[in-house]
C-alpha cells in the first residue's frame, strides 16, 4: 500500500511539475475564451484567436467574460483543457449539452498553476456541467487542483476518466488553502466511469455526491489520500450506486475519509479499507432501509482509527470483516436499529492484530461466525446493548453459531435492557464475559470456554430450550443473579456480596462469600434434587442459603453436593405457596455425599413477604440438613401480639361469651383485627395445639402480609350463611305488613253494617301499619260515598325489596346485597262490625351475595299467615302472625385450599309477628294525621348442616351447628293522609316518617372447619344498625265500589344499611 501510494504521488508531482513548466508557453500558444459574441463554443468570435479550438488544441476557459461557453452537439477532440486558470475572481464555467461528445487528453477544473506570487490564484473557481445525454472523456481529470472546481453530471450524461480522477488535489502549507473539488452525479442514466483510481481529497478537499439513480464505477477509490487530504462520498437514494467491482476502496488513506450509503442506495467494492495509514481516519455509514454496501474483505482500523456505523435498517455484507487490522489500528463498529444487518460469510474478527470494538443494539443483527481478539497483540470487545460503563440499551441479535476467543484480550459484554434476551451462540476459547444489566439466557454449548465470567448486574440464565446448555470456565457473581436452568452446567462459581446463584442445574466447585446468596429453585422431579454441585460447597460467615418451600416432599428447593459442604452464615427458609404442604415433617434441603461440617449461624423463616405464621426447626445428620416447618400462632400473626390477657364480647341479649383462652390477642379494631378474624384464627390455633394437622391450610398460612392473611382467613368462615337472616327478615316482614290494612273497603268499621252510618270519610280513619297501610291494599277510603255491605275482601299484592348492608370492620363481616320478590294472596272475614280476621299465603324468592366474591345464597320461600284488626273509637289496632319455610342453597369457594365450588342446601324455618296501633288526632278537610307505633319480631331456626364440594360431593369447608336467632324492632312515627278526586276517581295519597329501633339483632352461628378437629368457632354476621329512619309514600285509586288499585314505596335508611321496598296491590270486594 505504502509503495503504491508513493509511486502514485511521484506520478502526480511529475504531472503537476511538467504542466506548470509548460504553462507560460501554453498561455501564449493556446487560445482563451472571451465570450465577446455569444456563449457558442463553436463561434470563433468568442475566442481570443478568432478561431474555434481545433483538434489537439489546448483552450483555456477563464473568467471574467460576458458569458461562459456552451458546447452543444457534435464531436470535439482537444488536448489539455483548463476551465478556471489564472483569475482570482473565478467564475469560469463550461456546459456540455445536447448530446455533445468531448474528448480531452487531460483536463483541470479549478486553478492548475502553482507558480504565482503569493499563490493568489488558489481562489480561482470553475465548474463544468454535463447534461442532455452528453459525454466527456479525458485521460486524466482534475477537479479542484488549487482552487475550487465543481463538475455536475446529470440528464443521462457520462463522464469518463480513462486514467485517474482527482478531486481536491493541492494543499498550500504556507497559506493553509487547499484545492476543493466537487463531483455531483444525479439522475437515472447519469454516470461517471474511471478506468483508474478516483482520488477524493488528494492533498486537498474532495466530495462526491451520487443521487437520484446516478452511478459511479471505478477500478479503485481513495478518500483522504494524504495527511492534508479530506474526502467525502455520499451515495443516496434508490437506484443510486457506487461500484468498485474488483479493486479496493480506501477510506482514510493518510488523511480523513467518509463514505455514506443512505436512502436505499447501494455500493459494491472488492476490498474495503478504513484508516489505511498512520494518522488517518475513515468512517463508513450505511443507513436507512434498502441501503446496502457489499464488499469482499473489510479491514477496519488498518493503522489508525476507523468507524463503521450501520443503522436504521441499513445492510453491510462482506466475506470477512477485520476490526483493528494491524497493531496500531483501532476499529469500531456501531450496529443498531431494527432490520439493520452486518453479515460476514466467513467471519467477523473483532481485534485482529490491533484493537476492535463492535456494539450490537436496538434490534440490529450481526450474522456469521465471530472471532474476538485473534492474535496475542489484539484487544477485542463485542458489546450486546451498550459498552461497559455506559447506560444499558436495547440489545441486538448475534446470529452466530460460534463466538471464538483468540490469543489476545477479548471481552463479550452484556449491558442491555431486554428481559429476556436469548443468546444461542456457543462460546469457545479463553476470554472474558461480563454481564452488567438485563436478563440474558444462554442456550448454547459453551463447555469449551475456559475464560472468566463476571455477573455484576442483571440476570444471566444458563439453559433453556433445547437442553444441553453449558458455560465453562470460572464464574464470579458480584451483583445480580446467575441462574442455572435444569439440564444446564456451569463451571466453578464464586458468589460475592450482592450476588445470587439460583436455578436447578449443575455447577462446579462453589463458594458463597460474605453477602452472597445461594437460592436454588424448585423443580418437580421424581427426586427432591434441584441444584447439584459437582465438587465442594462452602458457605462463608455472612453468606445466605435461601430455601424455598412450595409444599410436599418433592416440592421444595434442594442442593445435592458430590463433595463436602462447609456450613456457615444464614439459612433463610421462605415458604412460597403451592398445592401441597406438610407441617411437622423433616425435609432435606441439602445433601452432601462427602459429609457436612459446621452449622448455619442463623435460621430465619419468612413468607414472601413475611407474616410470621410459619416457623421452622433445623436439624443435621452426617450428610443432610433437615428443615421442619411448624405452624405458628395465627392470632399472633394477624394481631401482632400475644399478651395473654382475656377478651370478652357483649351481645345484644346482655349475656357474655368468652373467647377461647389461648392464644388471646388484644382486641384492637385500629389494627385491622376483627372479632371474626380473631375467632377463626383462635380456633385453628386451638386445634393445632390439640394435635390437629393444618397442612391443608398451607396457602392460608402462606399469605404474605398481615392484611392478606386476614383476608385469607375470611374465606374459611362460611359467612354466606349469615345472609339467610337478612333474606328472612325482608321476606317475612313484607308479608306481615301486607296482611295488615285497617282502611281497606269492607274492613272500614264505619262502613260496616251496624256502624255509625252508611257514609264515611277517609279522613276519619287513622293509619297504623307500614308497608300495607295504603287503603288500596284492600280497598280505598271514599268521601261521601255509599258503601254497601261486603262481608269478604279478596286481595293480592306483589312486593319486593332491595337492600345493602355495609361491612362491619369491628365484627369482621363483609358487605352484602339482598333482593327479593314475592306474591301474596289473602281473604278478609268480617266477624264484627268493627273487627276483621283473615288468612293469607305468599311465595317468592330471595337472593343475597357477599362482597369480595365470598359467596352467594338463594332461598325459595313459602309463607302462610293469620291476621286481625279492630277499631275502638279513634284507636286502631292490628296484628299478624306468619310462618315461612325457606329452602336455602349457598355457593362459595375457598381457592386457597383448592375448593372452587362449595355448596350447601338446607331448610330454614321462620316465625314472625307484627303488632300495630294508631291514634287519629287530627282530621280536617280530607286531611288526617295519625301517630303510630309498631313492633315486629322474627325467630329464625336453621338445622345443622355440612358444606360439600360441588364436584366430588365430599365434605368441604365448614360444618355449621343448628342455630336459633331473633330479630326485634320497634317503630314510632307519624302518618299524613290526603283524599281527593282525580279524573273522577277517588284517590288517596299518604306519606310516613318514623324511627325504627332494633332491640335485638341476632345474626351469629357456630361452625368448625372440616378436616381440622377441634376447630370450632363463632361467627357474627352483618346486622342492621341499631337505629334507622323509616320513610314511606304511596298512592291509592278506587276504580269502582268493588275494585281498587294502589302502589307504594318504602325506605329504611341508616349509617350502614339501606333498604328500599315497593308494592302493588289489587283488591276485589264481594
Amino acid at each position: 500500500m505504502a509503495n503504491r501510494n508513493s509511486r502514485r504521488n511521484c506520478s502526480l508531482a511529475f504531472l503537476l511539475g511538467t504542466t506548470a513548466l509548460a504553462l507560460p508557453g501554453l498561455a501564449q500558444a493556446q487560445m482563451r475564451w472571451d465570450g465577446s459574441s455569444s456563449n457558442d463554443w463553436n463561434n470563433g468570435d468568442n475566442w481570443s484567436t478568432g478561431l474555434v479550438p481545433a483538434a489537439g488544441s489546448n483552450p483555456i476557459v477563464s473568467g471574467p467574460a460576458p458569458v461562459m461557453p456552451i458546447l452543444s452537439g457534435g464531436t470535439t477532440s482537444l488536448g489539455t483543457v483548463f476551465v478556471g486558470y489564472d483569475n482570482a475572481l473565478g467564475g469560469a464555467g463550461l456546459t456540455i449539452t445536447g448530446g455533445a461528445s468531448l474528448t480531452t487528453t487531460s483536463a483541470t477544473v479549478g486553478e492548475q498553476s502553482a507558480n504565482n506570487a503569493g499563490n493568489a490564484r488558489e481562489l480561482e473557481a470553475a465548474s463544468v456541467t454535463l447534461t442532455g445525454a452528453s459525454s466527456w472523456t479525458s485521460t486524466n481529470l482534475q477537479i479542484g487542483a488549487y482552487g475550487a472546481g465543481k463538475t455536475t453530471v446529470n440528464g443521462g450524461s457520462t463522464l469518463t476518466a480513462t486514467s485517474n480522477l482527482h478531486l481536491g488535489v493541492h494543499h498550500n502549507s504556507v497559506t493553509g488553502r487547499s484545492g476543493n473539488g466537487t463531483l455531483t452525479v444525479s439522475g437515472t442514466g447519469s454516470q461517471v466511469v474511471s478506468n483508474g483510481t478516483i482520488f477524493v481529497g488528494d492533498l486537498g478537499i474532495g466530495a462526491i455526491s451520487v443521487t437520484a439513480g446516478g452511478k459511479i464505477t471505478t477500478r479503485s477509490g481513495s478518500l483522504g489520500q494524504a495527511a492534508t487530504g479530506s474526502g467525502t462520498v455520499t451515495v443516496h437514494g434508490s437506484g443510486s450506486r457506487w461500484e468498485t467491482p474488483s479493486g479496493a476502496l480506501t477510506i482514510g488513506n493518510g488523511g480523513s475519509g467518509q463514505f455514506t450509503v443512505s436512502g436505499g442506495a447501494t455500493a459494491k467494492t472488492g476490498a474495503l479499507n478504513l484508516a489505511g495509514l498512520v494518522n488517518s481516519s475513515g468512517r463508513l455509514t450505511v443507513t436507512g432501509g434498502g441501503s446496502v454496501l457489499e464488499a469482499g474483505q473489510i479491514r477496519l482500523g488498518v493503522r489508525s482509527s476507523g468507524l463503521i456505523s450501520v443503522d436504521d435498517g441499513g445492510t453491510l455484507k462482506a466475506t470477512a470483516i477485520l476490526v483493528g487490522a494491524e497493531t496500531t489500528g483501532i476499529g469500531r463498529i456501531d450496529l443498531r436499529g431494527a432490520s439493520s444487518l452486518i453479515e460476514a460469510s466467513s467471519y467477523t474478527m473483532v481485534g485482529w492484530f490491533g484493537e476492535g470494538r463492535l456494539t450490537v443494539s436496538d434490534g440490529a443483527t450481526l450474522r456469521g461466525t465471530v472471532r474476538i481478539a485473534h492474535e496475542a497483540s489484539s484487544r477485542g470487545t463485542l458489546n450486546i446493548g451498550a459498552a461497559a460503563g455506559s447506560a444499558a440499551a436495547a440489545a441486538g441479535t448475534v446470529d452466530a453459531a460460534t463466538i471464538q476467543f483468540g490469543a489476545g484480550t477479548g471481552k463479550l459484554v452484556f449491558n442491555h435492557t431486554d428481559r429476556p434476551y436469548d443468546f444461542t451462540s456457543s462460546i469457545k476459547g479463553k476470554g472474558s464475559i461480563e454481564h452488567h444489566a438485563g436478563t440474558t439466557r444462554f442456550s448454547g454449548d459453551s463447555s469449551t470456554f475456559t475464560g472468566t465470567t463476571t455477573v455484576s448486574g442483571g440476570t444471566l440464565i444458563v439453559g433453556g430450550v433445547p437442553a444441553g446448555a453449558a458455560l465453562g470456565g470460572a464464574t464470579t457473581v458480584s451483583g445480580g443473579e446467575l441462574f442455572v436452568a435444569h439440564t444446564a452446567t456451569v463451571g466453578t462459581v464464586s458468589v460475592l456480596s450482592g450476588g445470587t446463584l439460583g436455578g436447578n442445574g449443575t455447577v462446579g466447585r462453589t463458594t458463597i462469600g460474605n453477602g452472597g446468596t445461594l437460592a436454588p429453585t424448585f423443580l418437580l422431579t421424581l427426586s427432591p434434587r434441584a441444584l447439584e454441585v459437582q465438587g465442594n460447597l462452602a458457605f462463608a460467615p455472612g453468606a445466605t442459603y435461601r430455601v424455598q418451600f412450595y409444599g410436599g416432599p418433592v416440592l421444595n428447593t434442594h442442593i445435592t453436593v458430590t463433595g463436602t459442604a462447609s456450613l456457615g452464615g444464614t439459612l433463610a427458609v421462605a415458604e412460597i405457596g403451592g398445592l401441597l404442604y406438610y407441617f411437622n415433617r423433616p425435609q432435606s434441603v441439602l445433601t452432601a455425599h462427602g459429609g457436612i461440617s459446621g452449622t448455619f449461624d442463623t435460621v430465619t423463616t419468612t413468607s414472601e413477604p413475611n407474616n410470621g405464621a410459619v416457623t421452622s426447626e433445623v436439624s443435621y445428620t452426617a450428610n443432610d440438613v433437615l428443615v421442619t416447618l411448624k405452624p405458628a400462632s395465627l392470632v399472633e400473626a394477624v394481631s401482632g401480639t400475644n399478651s395473654g390477657s382475656s377478651s370478652t364480647v357483649t351481645t345484644d341479649t346482655g349475656s357474655t361469651t368468652t373467647p377461647p383462652p389461648s392464644p388471646n390477642p388484644v382486641y384492637n379494631t385500629a389494627s385491622g383485627l376483627s372479632l371474626n378474624t380473631w375467632s377463626v384464627a383462635a380456633a385453628i390455633d386451638r386445634a393445632v395445639a390439640s394435635g390437629a394437622d393444618p397442612s391443608f391450610l398451607y396457602q392460608i398460612y402462606a399469605r404474605g402480609d398481615r392484611q392478606s392473611l386476614i383476608a385469607a382467613l375470611g374465606t374459611l368462615t362460611g359467612e354466606v350463611h349469615s345472609t339467610v337472616g337478612m333474606m328472612g327478615w325482608e321476606a317475612a316482614g313484607g308479608f306481615l305488613r301486607a296482611m295488615l290494612d285497617p282502611f281497606a273497603s269492607g274492613r272500614d268499621p264505619n262502613a260496616m253494617p251496624g256502624a255509625a252510618g252508611a257514609f264515611a270519610t277517609a279522613g276519619a280513619y287513622a293509619s297504623i301499619g307500614s308497608q300495607a297501610e295504603l287503603p288500596s291494599a284492600k280497598g280505598p277510603r271514599i268521601a261521601a260515598q255509599f258503601v254497601p255491605d261486603r262481608l269478604y275482601n279478596l286481595w293480592g299484592q306483589g312486593f319486593g325489596s332491595k337492600s345493602r348492608s355495609g361491612a362491619d370492620s369491628a365484627r369482621g363481616s363483609q358487605a352484602s346485597d339482598t333482593s327479593s320478590g314475592h306474591l301474596a294472596l289473602g281473604i278478609d272475614f268480617r266477624v264484627l262490625p268493627d273487627t276483621i280476621l283473615g288468612v293469607a299465603i305468599a311465595a317468592g324468592e330471595s337472593r343475597s351475595s357477599l362482597s369480595g366474591a365470598l359467596g352467594d345464597a338463594k332461598a325459595d320461600i313459602l309463607q302462610a299467615g293469620l291476621y286481625g284488626m279492630t277499631r275502638i273509637g279513634a284507636l286502631s289496632l292490628g296484628a299478624s302472625l306468619g310462618y315461612a319455610s325457606a329452602d336455602v342453597e349457598t355457593n362459595r369457594a375457598i381457592p386457597l385450599i383448592g375448593a372452587l365450588a362449595i355448596r350447601a342446601s338446607y331448610r330454614t324455618e321462620i316465625w314472625s309477628g307484627r303488632a300495630e296501633a294508631a291514634w287519629r288526632f287530627v282530621s280536617f278537610g280530607g286531611l288526617s294525621a295519625s301517630p303510630y307505633a309498631a313492633f315486629t319480631a322474627q325467630n329464625l331456626r336453621t338445622p345443622s348442616f355440612v358444606e360439600r364440594d360441588g364436584v366430588t360431593g365430599l365434605p368441604t369447608g365448614v360444618a355449621v351447628q343448628g342455630r336459633d336467632g331473633t330479630t326485634a324492632r320497634t317503630e314510632l312515627g307519624l302518618r299524613l293522609d290526603a283524599t281527593t278526586t282525580l279524573f273522577g276517581l277517588s284517590t288517596t295519597a299518604f306519606g310516613k316518617l318514623g324511627w325504627g329501633y332494633y332491640a335485638r339483632r341476632d345474626n351469629q352461628f357456630s361452625a368448625s372447619l372440616i378436616g381440622l378437629p377441634g376447630s370450632g368457632f363463632g361467627f357474627q354476621g352483618t346486622r342492621p344498625d341499631r337505629n334507622a329512619a323509616l320513610i314511606a309514600t304511596g298512592l291509592d285509586v278506587r276504580l269502582s265500589n268493588a275494585v281498587s288499585l294502589g302502589a307504594r314505596f318504602d325506605a329504611e335508611l341508616s349509617q350502614n344499611n339501606q333498604s328500599y321496598a315497593g308494592a302493588a296491590t289489587l283488591k276485589v270486594s264481594f
